[in-house]
This record gives C-alpha cells, sequence and structure tokens, in this order.
C-alpha cells in the first residue's frame, strides 16, 4: 500500500488538487501538566499534546483492495507536512524536530499528528497584586514556510482540554481560548494560531509565611510607646522590628522579578512599614534621650 502511494508522491507540493485553494489545517491542544511558571524569570513551562489534522488528497485508498486496511503509519521524512512553528519559545522552535512521531494517514486522506512534548516559552507577567495575582501566557503557532494563502491554521475547539491535568502545588489553571490570525511580516502574510492560558496563583502558602507575619509584626511598632521611657529596651526593641520587617521585604523580593513596570503593591506595604518603623526607632532614640 504505501508502495503505491508514495509512488509518484512528491512531499514538496502541498496535498491539494487545486494549488491556488489553501490547505486547512486543524489544531488541537491538550494541557496537561503545568512544570513551572516562574515569575522571577518570567517564562512558563508546560506539557502539551499537541495534535494537526488535515487532508492530503494524494493519500487516499480503497480498503477493499488492501484487505480492509483503512488507515496506516507514516515517517515524517516521506510526506508532506506544515511544518509548525513555535513563537517565544526558549527551546527548539520546530515541534516536528523530532521524527519519532509518525503520522496516522485514513483511507480518506484524513491525516493525524499528534505528539506529546514539554514547551518553555516566555511570558511577561503582571504581579501588581502578588500573591493574589492572575497570569496570562500565548502561545503562537505558525506554519512559518507557507503563507496564509498556502496553509492556514484553523480550530475546532474554543478552549484547551485539561480532562487530563495534572493537580499543580502553586497555580490553578482558570481558562483558555484560541484565535487565529494574520500575521504580515513584510510582505509576508503568515496564518497564526494564538492559544492563550489563565492560570490563578494558590495563595494560601504566602498567607501563612508572608502576609500573617508582616500584618503581626507591623502591630508591635506600637508596643514600642508603651515601654517606658527609662527601659533600656525601647530602642532595641523597635530596631528588632525594623530588622524583620527588612527581611520580609528581602523575602518577597526574591519571589519577584527585578523588572516590574508597575508598583507591587506587597512591596510598597512593606515599604510604608519600614518606613513608619524608622520614624519609630527615631522617635523611641529622642525620648530615650529627652529621658536621660
Amino acid at each position: 500500500l504505501k508502495e503505491h502511494l508514495l509512488g509518484n508522491y512528491s512531499k514538496d507540493i502541498r496535498p491539494i488538487r487545486n494549488q491556488s485553494d489553501p490547505l486547512l489545517v486543524e489544531c488541537n491542544i491538550h494541557l496537561t501538566d503545568i512544570v513551572d511558571l516562574d515569575e522571577v524569570r518570567q517564562i512558563l513551562s508546560v506539557i502539551i499534546i499537541f495534535s494537526l489534522r488535515w487532508k492530503d488528497e494524494f493519500l487516499v485508498w480503497n480498503p477493499d483492495k488492501y484487505e480492509g486496511l483503512s488507515f496506516i503509519q507514516m515517517d515524517q521524512e516521506k510526506i508532506w507536512i506544515p511544518w509548525i512553528n513555535l513563537y517565544s519559545t526558549l527551546d527548539d522552535a520546530d515541534l516536528f524536530g523530532d521524527v519519532r512521531y509518525r503520522l496516522t494517514a485514513r483511507q480518506n486522506g484524513q491525516m493525524t499528528w499528534t505528539l506529546s512534548k514539554k514547551i518553555t516559552v516566555a511570558c511577561l507577567m503582571n504581579v501588581v497584586l502578588f500573591p493574589f495575582d492572575t497570569q496570562r501566557c500565548t502561545l503562537a503557532f505558525t506554519p512559518l514556510l507557507y503563507n496564509t494563502e498556502q496553509v492556514k491554521l484553523v480550530h475546532v475547539e474554543q478552549s484547551v482540554n485539561t480532562s487530563t491535568l495534572k493537580s499543580h502545588g502553586e497555580w490553578v489553571f482558570r481558562a483558555s481560548n484560541y484565535t487565529t490570525l494574520d500575521y504580515k511580516l513584510d510582505d509576508f502574510n503568515m496564518s497564526v494560531l494564538y492559544v492563550r492560558l489563565e492560570f490563578k496563583r494558590l495563595t494560601l502558602f504566602f498567607v501563612q509565611n508572608f502576609l500573617v507575619p508582616i500584618i503581626i509584626i507591623s502591630f508591635l511598632n506600637l508596643l514600642t510607646f508603651w515601654l517606658p521611657d527609662g527601659s533600656g529596651e525601647k530602642a532595641s526593641f523597635s530596631i528588632t522590628v525594623l530588622l524583620a520587617l527588612t527581611f520580609y521585604l528581602t523575602s518577597v523580593s526574591s519571589y519577584l522579578p527585578q523588572n516590574s513596570n508597575e508598583p507591587i503593591l506587597l512591596t510598597l506595604y512593606i515599604s510604608l512599614l519600614l518606613t513608619l518603623s524608622c520614624l519609630t526607632v527615631l522617635v523611641s532614640l529622642i525620648l530615650i534621650n529627652r529621658h536621660h
């Protein structure tokens, strides 16, 4: 059967008889695992099952002539494939790079290519509301070698399939959507499929280990003025509170990107507490000096 199908087959020609028509490639994504969403380095790493479907009009046969065989496995290097690339990736942009993944060809020319792949992409994050933030990352796929008149990416589903998604300790998947647009690069128009993913941070760890201690420490500033001016512990107590707030500001900053374009509310709050704590230390020293 393969000898019959590939006898006069050319993988350099789009598998459509009317070459003036665009070839439609249906894309579908299954999100299976959230590996990492790093707000400091601003990268998203996930494991997806990427599925492509298109019709190859040159790979059609009658199953009755081949003992009822209705589908076969084909090697990538022997047939035409759309060569989908992933933008903004920190890995290999070519999703078809691994030749071990074979394609399924059916009797009517329907081609299906599916693989599981870990992808890492750049993702600009907004951490203004940290740790109650929601992050949105976009995956952009395009058939880099073909313009929109040759190959168009389409989608049937309205959102990413998450039926097999594993739970993550820090992030929970919220929503997704597909968008197809034509992107113009100089005089070259490309079909681009945008997949937008939305993740919500789980806040329990940060509330227990950062917010609650910071709020408690902020009230300790008031207790400084309950100590008698003659007590030698008044200044040391206020300085201890100041150092504790400095420690938490440093700890929170380690979870945040260094190039945030907007002020982060939590760091602003801690900075305000630091300012008040510095004033408390200053007032305590003045009161102790006047007492003596």
